[in-house]
Order: C-alpha cells, then sequence, then structure tokens
C-alpha cells in the first residue's frame, strides 16, 4: 500500500463492504465473477454482493436471479434499458447497506488473490484507490496509451499524483452519498473520487493483478462513454475554476 493522506482521520471502525457486480450482456462471464469474488471474502468482517443487470439482453438476468436464490447474502437489480457503469453504481450504492462499497466489473478480470488483497484494506482509508501492478503485460498497447493520457489529465484537475481513476475503487458508502454521483457513464469513479478528496477524505494507493477478459470486448471505448467522459473533465475543470 502506498500513500495516505488525512492520517488523522482513519478510523477502523465499521468494516462490512458492499459489493456491486454490474453486467450488461455478460452471461458468460457473471457468474465466474461472483465465484472469484466469494472466494476472496473470507476475512471481510461483514459483505453483501449486489448484482445489477444493466439491461442486458442475453440471459444475463436470467443468471443472475439463480445466484440470488442461490446465495443468501446476494440481491439483484434489473435496470430495464441499459444506462451506463456510473448509473449502474448509483444503483447499487443506493442499495447498499454496508459501511463502504466497491464495484467489480462483471467481465471476470479480477481473480481472488488480487480481490483479497484489495478487501483486506477496508477501513484503512475513506477511499482504497487500485491500480494495475501487470498493466504493461494485461493490456494492450492502445488501453495503456488512452489510460496514460486520461489519468494526466485527472491529476491536472485533483492536484494529486493518482495512478488509476478507474479501478475497482472502494469508498465510504455515506461519503459517496454526500456527495452524489453526476454521470451515468464510465468517468463516474473520477469524479467521485476528485470531489471526495476536495472534500477532505482520505486515501490510499494499492497495487493489484488484472486479467484481460477471456471472452469478448470492453466496452468501455465507444461513442456514448467519450462524450460522457469529456463532460466530465469540463464539469470538473470549471468547477475547479
Amino acid at each position: 500500500m502506498q500513500r495516505v493522506n488525512n492520517e488523522d482521520s482513519l478510523q477502523i471502525e465499521q468494516r462490512g463492504l458492499s459489493i456491486i457486480i454490474p453486467a450488461y450482456n455478460e452471461g458468460f462471464l457473471v457468474e465466474k465473477t461472483l465465484i472469484e469474488v466469494l472466494s476472496a471474502t473470507n476475512e471481510l468482517e461483514d459483505f453483501e454482493v449486489i448484482l445489477v443487470n444493466d439491461g442486458s439482453n442475453d440471459n444475463t438476468g436470467l443468471i443472475m436471479r439463480a445466484l440470488a436464490g442461490r446465495y443468501s447474502n446476494v440481491v439483484v437489480i434489473q435496470h430495464d434499458t441499459n444506462l451506463g457503469l456510473g448509473a449502474a453504481y448509483n444503483s447499487g450504492v443506493h442499495a447498499a447497506t454496508r459501511a463502504y462499497v466497491i464495484l467489480v466489473p462483471g467481465d471476470n478480470c479480477f481473480e481472488a488473490p488480487s480481490l483479497r488483497h484489495l478487501f483486506s484494506h477496508v477501513g484503512l482509508a475513506d477511499i482504497i484507490i487500485p491500480y494495475h501492478l501487470n498493466a504493461d503485460e494485461a493490456r494492450p498497447l492502445y488501453r495503456r496509451i488512452i489510460s496514460s493520457v486520461y489519468t494526466k489529465f485527472a491529476n491536472s484537475l485533483s492536484g494529486k499524483s493518482i495512478p488509476y481513476y478507474n479501478g475497482i475503487v472502494i469508498q465510504r458508502t455515506d461519503a459517496i452519498k454526500k456527495v452524489g454521483i453526476r454521470t451515468n457513464g464510465f468517468a463516474y469513479q473520477l469524479d467521485l473520487i476528485v470531489r471526495m478528496l476536495k472534500s477532505g477524505a482520505s486515501y490510499a494507493v494499492v497495487g493489484i493483478f488484472v486479467n484481460e477478459r477471456e471472452t469478448g470486448k470492453t466496452k468501455a471505448f465507444n461513442i456514448r462513454n467519450a462524450v460522457q467522459v469529456l463532460s466530465v473533465f469540463i464539469n470538473i475543470a470549471l468547477q475547479r475554476n
């Protein structure tokens, strides 16, 4: 774990974790994602899993409902249409009943050891920000270039030197609800982190390993997400001035 700020505010109190797993047409991978997540929860004091079907038109919803019937601490939220990653997170946060919350995408890119390592930091700061130790091996060049440019712009807005803004971040649930989620798109985490830090939240940075998805393509790169990301950057920049 790297740098933590506002150390005087750190308290290890309630360490329950709400784990949000959103999916859009991930019928092949969502159950695998849940299995990895559940395998990583053995050291958590308390947890719940919130599956969010974000308007899928495959069998994702059916699989989620079957999983919720199989596991007592798993619930399902249904979006009738595809609203976006930020909207899925927002739905999960409003349903969350634990002190901390995290979004783990339903594309099965994180194995249990990395998740377990990240979960072990619950309660050590208001925001636990992960970055990918193996990005050079796990991500294609074009994704690394886009991520690098994105992160540089994000740091110019936050005034910090944070290595990643789009990962599976752990945050205090009450802090998220206080500042609010303002975008349905891919950049919801950037907007949240910048505004939470400005409100005085403490943070820690943790390295974890990531895998490339085993089937299909990432849904991060499309016109809708690009427009929403640009809008978030502009809003943050205007509010800073």
